[in-house]
C-alpha cells in the first residue's frame, strides 16, 4: 500500500512528497543525490525538473523510471519524447500516477463504498457508533463537572482510587482521619474548613469526681480538697481526685471510607 501513502500530505502545506536535489547531476547520470527518499515506494515512475512557483508546474523536465538504492534515487530508464539535460540543485522528483496506486485507492474505497459511491452500512454504523460514543463522553464529563466542582467531596466506601482516575478530571486530596459536621451560624462549628476534635482525651482532676476518704480539722481549717462532706460518726465526703487518669476514647459509631476534597 506504498503508494496510497505517497497521495497524503507529508507536511503542513498539504504537498505530496517531492525530494528535493542535493547534488548537481551530469546528463546521462543515473544516480540523483536528494535530500530525502522517507515515504518513496521502491519502484515508481516521477517527473523530474524546475518548479515553475507560479503555475506549480515541472519545467524543463523528464519523466523517467526509478527505483531506490540507499538514500540515493536510481534512474532506470528515461521516458520516450524526453531528452535527459541533467539536474541542478533544487530540482524536485515528483511522483507520477501508476496503475498499481490507482488499484490501491479502488481498493481502499471498495471497502468503505457501495459501487453507487454511497457509504457501506457497516461503516454507517461504525461512524455512528463512534460519533455516539463520542458525544456521550464529552456530556459525561461536562455534567460530572458540574456535579463535581471545585470544593466539593467524593466519598466510596471500597474503592482507593483516586478520582481523578474514575472521573477523568480535577485534582483530589484525601481527607484522612475526619468527620464531617454541618456548619453552624455560630458556636464552636461556625467556621467552615476548620479543623477540630481529637481522637482521645484525658481529663483532668477538674472533670472527674473522685470518691474517697478525707481528713478534716475544723480547728486548723483542714478539708483536704473537699467538695461536699457528710458525718455520720465518721469523716467521710466526697473529693477531687489527683490520680493519673487514663485517656477515654471519643470516637462516635464510625464507618471508614475513602473521602477526598476536590482542591482543582
Amino acid at each position: 500500500m506504498n503508494s496510497i501513502k505517497l497521495i497524503r500530505a507529508n507536511d503542513d502545506e498539504n504537498l505530496a512528497s517531492s525530494p528535493k536535489i542535493t547534488e548537481l547531476r551530469s546528463p546521462g547520470s543515473t544516480t540523483i543525490k536528494v535530500n530525502t527518499v522517507t515515504g518513496l515506494p521502491d519502484y515508481f515512475i516521477s517527473e523530474m525538473g524546475t518548479p515553475d512557483l507560479v503555475t506549480n508546474l515541472i519545467t524543463n523536465g523528464i519523466v523517467f523510471r526509478g527505483h531506490i538504492l540507499d538514500n540515493d534515487i536510481i534512474i532506470d530508464d528515461i521516458a520516450v519524447g524526453y531528452t535527459d539535460a541533467g539536474s541542478a540543485v533544487n530540482d524536485v522528483i515528483v511522483l507520477k500516477p501508476t496503475a498499481e496506486w490507482a488499484k490501491n485507492i479502488a481498493d481502499i474505497l471498495d471497502e468503505s463504498h457501495n459501487d453507487d459511491g454511497s457509504l457501506k452500512e457497516s461503516v454507517i454504523n461504525q461512524i455512528t457508533d463512534e460519533v455516539k460514543n463520542s458525544i456521550i463522553d464529552d456530556l459525561k464529563s461536562l455534567v460530572l463537572e458540574d456535579i463535581y466542582p471545585v470544593g466539593s467531596g467524593y466519598i466510596s466506601y471500597t474503592d482507593s482510587t483516586n478520582p481523578s482516575v474514575i472521573l477523568g478530571f480535577g485534582t483530589w486530596v484525601a481527607v484522612e482521619g475526619k468527620v464531617l459536621v454541618g456548619k453552624a451560624s455560630s458556636g464552636t462549628f461556625a467556621t467552615a474548613g476548620s479543623i477540630l476534635g481529637s481522637e482521645t482525651n484525658t481529663l483532668t482532676s477538674l472533670q472527674v469526681l473522685g470518691v474517697g476518704t478525707w481528713h478534716s480539722d475544723p480547728e486548723s481549717g483542714v478539708t483536704d480538697n473537699v467538695i461536699a462532706s457528710f458525718n455520720g460518726g465518721a469523716n467521710y465526703g466526697i473529693r477531687r481526685s489527683n490520680t493519673a487518669r487514663t485517656a477515654v476514647n471519643n470516637i462516635q459509631p464510625t464507618r471508614v471510607v475513602y473521602m477526598w476534597e476536590r482542591t482543582a
